[in-house]
């Protein structure tokens, strides 16, 4: 079972141009047949609609937008900064703070609307 973040969440892969279920999505949610990165069209309990990706620290860079799960989509954040310090990863989000992940969580990465 894969865990969800939003009350709604269906999953495709992008190049296989497929809906993908729990046992087709890999640990790292990449797509298990082709390797792709799963896009996520995901609405929060407002009826706001975004696509996602869900990514680990080391995959994002400056300028990506990351929405925190307590928030739903009413508050999207621009990532300014991206440090490692040891084995955390500390992420500079604008008009919020910094917060620490380690290299396993995942950050919900928005990438458009639906």
């Amino acid at each position: 079972m894969i865990p969800t973040i939003f009350p709604h969440e269906i999953y495709k892969c992008p190049l296989c141009s497929i809906t993908l279920q729990g046992p087709s999505i890999t640990e790292q949610w990449k797509c298990g047949t082709c390797n792709s990165t799963v896009t996520i069209y995901a609405e929060d309990h407002e009826g706001r609609r975004h696509t996602i990706n869900r990514l680990r620290p080391s995959e994002v860079s400056e300028d990506f937008l990351v929405v925190l799960p307590i928030s739903g989509f009413q508050h999207i954040h621009s990532i300014i900064d991206v440090t490692k310090e040891d084995e955390v990863y500390r992420i500079a989000l604008r008009n919020y703070r910094v917060k620490r992940y380690q290299p396993d969580e995942l950050l919900n990465c928005v990438i458009g609307g639906w």
